[in-house]
């Protein structure tokens, strides 16, 4: 397949899921039932994004090393891991919609900037991983190099603010 036609592919499915992101985050009926296990799912997604984050870190050791199919499963796992904070992340906005931030201060900026830059971050980064790995898999490793030197420290930077945002919104938040 040529490579225009695979990045086209990967920004279409990147384009989906998006959408369906915005319409699952901000158009679907919430549930007015609140199951008792919900508290502790914030706490997953930081734990999620926590070893997305470790594994991306370890595939770079390991493709430094020119391990390639430690890398690849290293990056899956990542992937892996990212989806299921996607999962947990939708099914706590299913049942509690948007976390209000009431602390005032130095704060409260603070927690907006990480806010909005993990979410157009977060948008950016989807078809960069989808087109890395595609690259990756079909062995166009050029573009693989050059593509992945922004699609790292992108999520890199999603993993780590989405685990500085639980930190904000369940240690650092005022319920007044």
């Amino acid at each position: 397949m040529k490579e225009k036609n695979l990045i086209a592919i990967n920004l279409f499915l990147s384009s989906l899921v998006i959408l369906f992101l915005i319409w699952y985050i901000y158009f679907f009926q919430k549930s007015t039932a609140v199951p008792t296990w919900l508290h502790l799912l914030p706490y997953l997604n930081a734990i999620f994004n926590s070893f997305s984050f470790i594994c991306l870190i370890k595939a770079v050791r390991e493709i430094k090393k020119k391990n390639i199919e430690r890398h690849k499963k290293l990056i899956f796992l990542s992937l892996f891991y990212s989806a299921l904070f996607l999962v947990s992340y939708l099914t706590h906005h299913y049942f509690v919609g948007d976390t209000k931030f009431l602390t005032h201060g130095l704060l409260r900026p603070i927690y907006f900037f990480i806010l909005i830059t993990h979410i157009v971050t977060s948008i950016i980064v989807v078809p960069l991983i989808m087109i890395s790995v595609t690259f990756g898999l079909t062995n166009k490793i050029d573009r693989h190099r050059k593509l992945v030197k922004w699609t790292y420290p992108i999520w890199s930077y999603v993993s780590v603010t989405g685990v500085l945002i639980v930190i904000f919104i369940k240690f650092l938040n005022t319920t007044s």
